[in-house]
């Protein structure tokens, strides 16, 4: 899926947003796909830049840990990462819970225990109190977003990674649509 951002302060590249979404459009019906476009008001509690500067800080951190740990990480190997690293997390839903209490009845029934109703009832309750997932970064309030931004950058500084920070062009525009 593509997403093309337009914003009221970037006037200066609305032709080249008009030129994208015209090539986007020619892309798939070259290939002849359906395709639905769908256009939207953003929500003004996350940006767009915001986004864009967590994946590219998650994709270089990616490679970082790819050269250091000798094993290939993906980038949502990475974005799972530093959510929980910066305890960026939410309560499981139900069918998380259920889902998750499943995997432990089939994990216990491999070593030759079962669990009763009433057990597996009790540990899916227990799991919708206490089990923590990732949230979607695309759930993150913009404070949320600049905390995860600033302190991703500080702990890859202290690691001594200093290739992983956003760059002066992308601080300007997440600077710029604050303005």
């Amino acid at each position: 899926m593509t997403k093309i951002y337009f914003s009221v302060n970037d006037k200066s590249n609305f032709g080249t947003y008009q030129a994208q979404v015209s090539n986007e459009l020619v892309k798939y019906l070259q290939k002849g796909l359906n395709f639905t476009v769908e256009f939207s008001l953003d929500d003004e509690s996350k940006t767009y830049p915001q986004l864009k500067a967590i994946h590219k800080l998650c994709s270089l951190y990616a490679n970082r840990l790819t050269e250091s740990q000798g094993y290939k990480f993906s980038l949502e190997m990475a974005k799972e990462s530093i959510k929980y690293r910066f305890n960026f997390l939410r309560l499981a839903n139900d069918v998380e819970a259920f889902k998750e209490a499943l995997k432990i009845r089939k994990e216990k029934e491999g070593l030759g225990k079962k669990m009763t109703f009433t057990e597996f009832n009790f540990l899916v309750r227990k799991l919708q109190e206490t089990l923590m997932l990732p949230r979607s970064f695309a759930t993150a309030t913009k404070e949320e977003m600049i905390d995860l931004i600033t302190n991703f950058e500080a702990m890859a500084r202290d690691m001594g990674w200093h290739e992983i920070k956003i760059e002066t062009k992308e601080m300007e525009e997440l600077i710029k649509y604050y303005s």
